[in-house]
């Protein structure tokens, strides 16, 4: 991920299955693809008939059955992570670009409903292909949170300030790993908005533009507390700071006047 919010260019497949995916799916996949390269990455079995060949046979059918075991578990726990990308892509919590059958064409946004029609073809190459007979592929898949997408502006257009938080901070995937990571080691993330608990976090005074590049920290959230957990602090850190960067990439907007807010006050005078 790039550092500055202007040059946020997405990220290719793997980082966002990386970055997105639930700790516990991501776990299991790690834990299952180990115990699958540990077997010797099989994907092949042979197995003898145990009325022929008696004990050795089933001695060697046992471990065939489970090499074959394991193998359908690391197959079976990546479909799982692929597919709770797709379910980010398909509910536009995650956005996506991607340039349509050839890797110089110009890359062009792919709506959500496109994602019941698309597969992951190759994570490493950032690649996806149509579920058509052409399997017409997608090249150089970028994918963005909501507020850091090239049409961020037009998407927030219309929204209610609460709406575009929702979408931008409180919803957002990487925003609620990062949260979620925090429990295993007794850690609580920040709160939104004013809380003036003395060890909560609050949204800074100075939200303009640019906020989190000019020196302001790692973004719109500041938090105190003693550091007696180095794990549990530095757990809760890169919650708020993915928390205060999306939320100082939605101030930029209306800071820099891309995005106008209106509203109505009290009593409608």
């Amino acid at each position: 991920m790039t550092t500055g919010a202007q040059n946020f260019v997405g990220w290719p497949i793997g980082e966002a299955i990386r970055r997105c995916a639930d700790p516990d799916l991501l776990g299991r996949w790690f834990a299952n693809h180990r115990g699958w390269v540990a077997a010797g990455r099989r994907g092949r079995f042979l197995f003898l008939s145990e009325q022929v060949d008696g004990r050795d046979a089933i001695r060697h059918n046992d471990r065939e059955r489970l090499a074959k075991s394991l193998r359908h578990q690391n197959l079976n726990s990546y479909a799982q992570l692929l597919n709770s990308l797709l379910v980010l892509l398909r509910t536009g919590k995650l956005l996506a670009w991607g340039r349509r059958e050839s890797p110089l064409a110009t890359q062009v946004p792919i709506p959500e409903s496109a994602w019941s029609y698309l597969s992951i073809q190759n994570v490493g190459k950032s690649i996806v292909a149509e579920k058509s007979n052409a399997k017409t592929k997608i090249f150089d898949i970028r994918i963005f949170p909501v507020v850091e997408a090239p049409d961020a502006v037009d998407r927030l257009d219309g929204k209610t300030f609460v709406e575009a938080l929702q979408a931008c901070v409180i919803d957002d995937p990487q925003v609620a790993v990062l949260n979620k990571r925090t429990g295993p080691v007794g850690g609580e993330p920040a709160s939104f908005g004013c809380d003036w608990d003395s060890h909560r976090a609050v949204w800074p005074v100075e939200n303009g533009r640019n906020y989190a590049s000019k020196g302001g920290g790692p973004g719109a959230v500041g938090v105190l507390r003693k550091f007696e957990n180095p794990t549990k602090y530095n757990r809760e850190a890169a919650a708020n700071a993915a928390a205060g960067r999306r939320f100082a990439r939605l101030m930029d907007f209306l800071a820099a006047g891309q995005l106008v807010a209106e509203g109505v006050p009290i009593g409608g005078r």
